[in-house]
């Protein structure tokens, strides 16, 4: 446990609250303690407590509170964002005999006690904590599940799944960061019930996708997926439309996805695994797009690595330079020399994976770096005392010019030559 856990415990302790260390942060640091070698990275620091909404607002007045959830704060302490929450229930289902509604956000209500808390966490491996002594609480088959290495829900019944169907897609999750194992029994759940997958909002499907990819067990899990239909469900887009998930992803065959096992995964490498699981950037475009989570940067970023291959597999520097300046677009013109660096390390990094007995991976690295920082490919990049006009003229020369002007004197020399009286 960090100090900043501890001393936020510390805080509502002197002000006679009862509050735990919780949530994925402290889940994967147990985690990673049963199972050594493994190491799994967390996200936020997460507080709850039995102090009521308006109590952590009096004591936090800057907390921000969560606009879907009003028993949730954010507080940024000791140069980290932490979460806190009040000790309560939540409900995403409605129904008063006629009709049913299934709620994107839940509603909740305030609950006294950590295992009444505990039982919005669905599955027994989340329902863990520790006090500010570091002494461990396990609810349920918490401790149990996570030395057996199995998933599974703390109900024992396939209504969990049906109340709020996105909790499908949340085992996923868990499998692919833990590599633990889903129980039968939550399976059967899962199958009979992935249908209602369908009053789902996209966003919501998308931004647990993007959990999925990132686990170090994705491979299996996108393996099992694919065999239990989950891409070929529906989720709902824009309110009345309905499409399949990843209608592509279903119809691979399973070792499609065991391209990613060459990639040591990681969050920061995400636009790198999601762009060498499609066929086409139209393809690519065509489904992530629908889930409304992935920002116009990140697809371009998707987009652009797909297309532009060519550029690593160039036979000489000038052609290299050729290739990068043909990919540029205007998001690239308008985002600058840095993003492109950006782009061009995240191709790099992908071919150099794919490819990698046969090519010196060294030598590649060293010329897209050389033919990228030492070669303009924006007007703006030229410092030389001349018009916009006149660099845009000299950057395609300057691409293929074998010895390119370094010194003062070349560079006079060099725009007497190919400007003239133009200067």
């Amino acid at each position: 446990m960090q100090d900043t856990a501890k001393a936020i415990l510390t805080i509502f302790k002197n002000l006679n609250f009862k509050a735990y260390y919780n949530g994925e942060k402290c889940r994967n640091e147990l985690y990673n303690d049963l199972n050594r070698g493994k190491h799994l990275k967390a996200v936020h620091t997460t507080i709850v407590t039995n102090a009521l909404a308006s109590d952590i607002q009096r004591i936090f007045p800057h907390a921000v509170v969560d606009e879907h959830n009003p028993m949730r704060f954010f507080i940024d302490f000791g140069n980290e964002n932490i979460v806190i929450e009040s000790f309560h229930k939540q409900t995403y289902y409605l129904s008063d005999g006629k009709t049913e509604t299934f709620l994107a956000y839940p509603q909740v209500k305030h609950v006294d006690t950590l295992d009444e808390d505990f039982e919005r966490k669905v599955f027994t491996i989340n329902c863990v904590a520790q006090d500010l002594e570091e002494n461990n609480y396990y609810g349920v088959s918490a401790h149990i599940d996570m030395d057996k290495k199995i998933i599974q829900t703390i109900q024992k019944d396939k209504k969990v799944f049906y109340e709020y169907p996105i909790r499908t897609l949340q085992a996923f999750v868990l499998m692919s960061q833990t590599g633990y194992t889903i129980s039968k029994d939550t399976l059967k759940y899962i199958r009979s019930t992935m249908r209602y997958l369908r009053f789902m909002p996209s966003e919501l499907v998308g931004k647990e996708l993007r959990k999925i990819i990132v686990g170090q067990y994705v491979v299996e899990t996108f393996k099992l997926m694919n065999k239990l239909g989950i891409f070929n469900s529906k989720c709902l887009i824009d309110n009345d439309k309905k499409e399949k998930i990843l209608e592509t992803f279903h119809n691979y065959s399973p070792e499609r996805f065991e391209v990613l096992n060459n990639f040591r995964i990681s969050k920061e490498i995400e636009m790198e695994l999601w762009s060498v699981l499609f066929d086409s950037q139209e393809q690519a475009y065509k489904e992530l797009s629908k889930f409304h989570c992935f920002s116009e940067k990140e697809l371009h970023t998707i987009m652009w690595i797909m297309n532009n291959q060519n550029i690593c597999e160039s036979k000489t520097d000038i052609e290299m330079r050729n290739n990068i300046y043909n990919s540029l677009t205007d998001f690239e013109k308008e985002n600058g020399i840095h993003y492109l660096k950006e782009l061009i390390i995240k191709l790099n990094h992908i071919y150099k994976i794919i490819h990698k007995n046969d090519i010196d991976k060294k030598t590649l690295s060293k010329k897209l770096m050389f033919n990228l920082c030492c070669r303009p490919y924006f007007v703006n990049q030229i410092t030389w005392n001349i018009s916009d006009e006149n660099k845009q003229k000299l950057i395609p020369k300057l691409l293929n010019e074998v010895n390119y002007p370094v010194t003062e004197d070349e560079i006079k020399q060099y725009i007497k030559i190919n400007l003239g009286d133009e200067m």
